[in-house]
This record gives structure tokens, C-alpha cells and sequence, in this order.
């Protein structure tokens, strides 16, 4: 298989670097009061370029380009010090959304504004009772007419704290299974009711938020999708969501390389570690060869609905797998890699194990542990050296052709010795 650029892909790339080389330059010649409004400012750019969400069509803003070109763009600005994470929740799980389920006019008033960078979003799902079991949200809203009364609270919602809008999944029925009573709705973070206190975290940072509402009310033409039928347009949302962090440039390898120069490992820089030196060789040979591929399942947009969406994370994760060609003293026998991961796996006293009342332990860990303490300690007293048949001696003809061990009610007969 070939992964070398077509005459096509090569021609777009060399488009795409001449435009970023003309224009990162004078976009870093600017001056702005903060990252966000430099951020900002490089996505007006691209869009006013046609390099901003280029897989979505040109009447809302795309670039009406293909997936391919989506990620040869991505490859060449990676290669700059650009910002682009505030709008990632947005452009690429929020505006999605509505770009599916809203009606004509909610696309022409939100779509071409968060292409821009003019708006930014965020996703308002996860909650103190429902992490990572979506569908056991609790945050209610109740049908007053017209409208909805939003009440409840979400928790670790990223960049609330500077979203203008966002989608959320509430309740809107509580006497149905849980994934039948779900209704999703784009709201306004500004509207009254709506209160935001960002989470201080350990870093120094404060970049997730709760969000509480407090009869927050909302049309019914804020609505996305139908009633109770939440769970279908969540997981749009969630597959979105794979796709958008799994295509993340992230850091590459010659940032790498740079902090390794400096860095100190066992045996001086880490740098000059050999060990280091082979795992970052085997990530970048690999990653050289691999470019994330358009999903079988995408649409001409890119855009993929359903489970079938692979998180492109886990295929970063199989390149780690993947051993150096050649690589003898990470090999075992048959030529097989008996390394599994690069980075160590925890040591098993880091490792949490969990207890007895955990919500998460399984049903074997369960039948292991299910003895109570009296039970446990009948079970590892010492038995009786009379329970014990190994060490009772020779048996003796008993009733029906069975045998009797000997003991204080049974004495050995007087024709065999004893001992």
C-alpha cells in the first residue's frame, strides 16, 4: 500500500503550506490582550481562507473540501504554534449536532459564526451521578407550555467558563427506561438561571466547570431532535466527539525531541538514554506511515453517526504497540514483540483494587468475597486432628464393607501392632 501524497494531495499541501507560511507570520505580528482573542483571530483567518472546518459545505462556512484534505491541512499547521483547542469542542461536537437535528434557521444563526470563531461552545453532559453512564443523567426539564424549566446540575464541563452556547441532556421523562427519557436542547450559557463556578484544579488551572440550573427557561424551538429521543442525538454527539480528539494534533515529535535535550534522565540527558532514543524512533517510524484514514462509515462531510466510529485515539494507541523493525532485544521467540507498551504498566501496589461494596466490582469478585467475617474465621481455624483423614492411621473393616479410622472409640485390634 502506497501512503505517499497523490499528484492531487501533493498539489493541496503545497497550497496549504505556502498559505500558512504567508499568513502565520503576520497573524504573530499582531497584538492581542489575551490567547483567546489571538485564537480567535487565526480562525477568522482560516475561514476567511477557506481552511476552517473544511470538510463542511460552503453555505455554512466550510470549505466544501474532502476528509483527506481535512487532515493534510491538519499535518501542516500542526507544524506551527497555533492554538485551536477553544473551538474544538464546538466545531467539532456541538455545531455537528445542530447542523443534524436543528431547523433552517438555528444552522443560519449559529453555524457560520462558530466557523468563524465568532461563537464558542460547549457540551453540557456529564453530571455528578452520570459520568461515564450518560444515560443516568438527573438534570430535569419540565414542559410549561411553550417552554422548558431546566433544574439540575452538570459537572467537568470544559470551557463553560467562556462558551456563549452549548448543548445539553436532560430528563424530560422519568417513567421510562433511562435511555428513552433523554431530550437534548442548545442553550444560551448567559441566560438567567444559568450559574458557572469554574473547579480549581491541582495544576493551577480551571479549565471544567459545574454548571448549576436554577428554572432556567427554554422554547421548545431550542430543541434537537424529539422528545425522549435524546439518546440518538447524544451519541451523534459522542461519535463526533471520538473523531474530534482522536484527530488532535497535539504535541509532535520535534517538541519532543526539544524537551528531551534539556531534560535530565538516570544517565544524564534523555536525549543521549538508548532506550528513549528506540522508543522515540519506533513512534516516529510508524506515525510516518500512518495517516488517519476517512471512516467507512463517514459521510461526503466526513461526519459519522453510530457506534461505528473508532475513537482515532486508540489508533495512536496501537502505534505505541507497534515494536521498531529490527528491534532483536524487544523480541522474544518466532520474532515476536514482547514488548506490549512503551510507557510501564503501574506497579501492582499502584494499582487500585477494588472492595467489597464497590458499585464496580464483578460478579466474580463478588462469589470470592461474599463470605462475612464469621464465616471467614469458622472457615481458617485449624481443623481438628480428628477431621483430618491423612493423619487418622490405617483404617479398619467397618459396617457394609466400609472402613473405620481408628480413634478413641475405635482401638485398633489387639492382632495388629500399633504405632
Amino acid at each position: 500500500m502506497d501512503f505517499k501524497d497523490s499528484d492531487a494531495e501533493a498539489s493541496y499541501r503545497a497550497a496549504a503550506r505556502d498559505w500558512l507560511e504567508a499568513n502565520i507570520a503576520e497573524h504573530n505580528a499582531g497584538h492581542y490582550p489575551d490567547d483567546m482573542t489571538k485564537a480567535k483571530a487565526w480562525q477568522a483567518r482560516k475561514a476567511a481562507g477557506g481552511y476552517a472546518c473544511i470538510t463542511w459545505p460552503q453555505e455554512w462556512g466550510g470549505g466544501g473540501g474532502t476528509p483527506i484534505e481535512s487532515v493534510i491541512f491538519g499535518e501542516e499547521e500542526a507544524r506551527h504554534a497555533v492554538d485551536g483547542s477553544y473551538f474544538t469542542i464546538g466545531l467539532g461536537m456541538c455545531v455537528p449536532t445542530v447542523m443534524a437535528y436543528a431547523d433552517d434557521a438555528t444552522k443560519r444563526r449559529f453555524v457560520g459564526p462558530a466557523v468563524r470563531g465568532d461563537e464558542i461552545w460547549s457540551q453540557l453532559f456529564s453530571e455528578p451521578a452520570g459520568g461515564s453512564d450518560v444515560a443516568a443523567i438527573r438534570t430535569r426539564a419540565v414542559r410549561d407550555g411553550d417552554d422548558w424549566v431546566i433544574n439540575g446540575q452538570k459537572v467537568w464541563t470544559s470551557g463553560a467558563h467562556y462558551s456563549d452556547y452549548g448543548i445539553v441532556l436532560v430528563r424530560t421523562n422519568p417513567d421510562v427506561p433511562k435511555h428513552q427519557g433523554l431530550t437534548m436542547f442548545w442553550l444560551d450559557l448567559k441566560a438567567p438561571g444559568i450559574e458557572i463556578r469554574p473547579i480549581h484544579q491541582m495544576s493551577g488551572g480551571s479549565s471544567f466547570n459545574e454548571v448549576w440550573f436554577n428554572d432556567v427557561r427554554i422554547s421548545d424551538a431550542q430543541r434537537l431532535g424529539p422528545i425522549d429521543g435524546g439518546w440518538k442525538v447524544a451519541l451523534f454527539t459522542l461519535m463526533n466527539e471520538r473523531l474530534a480528539i482522536g484527530t488532535s494534533g497535539g504535541v509532535g515529535p520535534e517538541d519532543i525531541i526539544a524537551f528531551a535535550a534539556q531534560a535530565n534522565g538516570a544517565d544524564g540527558p534523555l536525549l543521549k538514554d538508548t532506550a528513549f532514543r528506540q522508543t522515540l524512533a519506533a513512534s516516529r517510524l510508524v506515525g510516518a506511515i500512518r495517516r488517519p484514514p476517512q471512516h467507512p462509515d463517514a459521510d461526503d462531510h466526513g461526519v459519522v453517526e453510530g457506534s461505528g466510529a473508532r475513537p482515532r485515539k486508540l489508533d495512536r494507541q496501537d502505534r505505541r504497540r507497534q515494536p521498531v523493525a529490527g528491534d532483536r532485544q524487544h523480541r522474544g521467540r518466532g520474532g515476536r514483540s514482547i514488548r506490549h507498551h512503551i510507557r510501564p504498566r503501574a506497579h501492582p501496589a499502584q494499582r487500585r483494587v477494588p472492595r467489597r461494596d464497590d458499585v464496580g466490582a464483578g460478579p466474580a469478585y463478588r462469589r470470592r468475597h461474599r463470605r462475612d467475617p464469621q464465616e471467614h474465621h469458622r472457615r481458617t481455624r485449624p481443623r481438628s486432628p480428628r477431621r483430618n483423614p491423612r493423619r487418622q492411621g490405617p483404617g479398619v473393616p467397618g459396617f457394609a464393607g466400609g472402613s473405620l479410622k481408628r480413634n478413641a472409640l475405635h482401638p485398633a485390634p489387639s492382632s495388629r501392632p500399633t504405632r
